[in-house]
């Protein structure tokens, strides 16, 4: 009965979170290494942070 209503209310999200779950572990690494690559390799611009920081 849950999972009908699931179905119902989640559609075909529910397929889209199923394969999130199974590969959840790598999603996650994939996500925390793009952000360590940005903070690490990013180039600072300092003009574009004086613009950032008036605006």
């Amino acid at each position: 009965m849950v999972d009908s209503f699931l179905d119902l209310m989640l559609g075909n999200f529910r397929i889209i979170s199923s394969f999130y779950f199974q590969h959840q572990s790598l999603l996650n690494a994939i996500i925390v290494g793009a952000a360590v690559y940005q903070l690490l390799f990013r180039k600072s611009n300092p003009a574009r942070r004086q613009t950032r920081s008036e605006g």
